[in-house]
């Protein structure tokens, strides 16, 4: 992956400059003497950061082809992705989190976003009701490739899971039976509403 670069002629915000790219991380927007690549006029805009996607171009998540996945990401412009599981059995979800390291080519696989098995049965959607699972504290294993998990967050123990869960993995309330409204909100404690 190539974190030096200066790209020339781009199009930033409609003016016409040079963008110098250092260790991955934006050095320098203007003009400069520095050799690069010719961009010849094209707008240079930021690349979709996806935490939410099952999977693009006959590519699925759930295979575990995470390298594939990263070309085709990039390929149509997003930069990095969290690769979104199915509702599944955990030992499943679990073989293919430990799968889950960040390929050298093509967008940032930032880890894995686990869809379910703690999602509510009246609004499971796609999702095989056969698989879904009751939350508890303690039941996502500390992997540090999980980085979000949706949950209803209605169903027993799932604020205990919340509660549990690994620093820095985010839970999104979602597959709910509740419509999220103020008198919903009350009913949640602090530090999750």
């Amino acid at each position: 992956m190539r974190t030096d670069a200066v790209l020339k002629n781009v199009r930033i915000d409609g003016a016409l400059t040079d963008l110098t790219v250092r260790g991955g991380v934006i050095a320098a927007i203007g003009r400069t003497d520095a050799p690069g690549e010719d961009c010849g006029g094209a707008r240079l805009l930021p690349g979709m950061v996806d935490v939410h996607t099952h999977g693009l171009a006959g590519l699925d998540a759930m295979d575990g082809d995470f390298p594939a996945l990263a070309r085709a990401y990039a390929a149509v412009g997003t930069t990095s992705f969290l690769a979104t599981t199915m509702t599944a059995p955990a030992a499943l979800l679990i073989e293919l989190t430990r799968l889950a390291v960040d390929p050298d080519q093509g967008a940032r696989l930032l880890g894995v976003h686990w869809e379910g098995p703690y999602l509510s049965p009246d609004a499971c959607g796609a999702q095989n009701p056969a698989d879904l699972a009751a939350p508890s504290a303690g039941c996502i294993p500390p992997l540090p490739a999980i980085r979000m998990v949706t949950l209803a967050p209605e169903l027993p123990g799932a604020l205990d899971l919340i509660r549990s869960l690994p620093a820095g993995t985010v839970a999104s309330l979602g597959h709910t039976g509740r419509l999220m409204n103020r008198r919903w909100r009350r009913w949640m404690p602090a530090p999750i509403a």
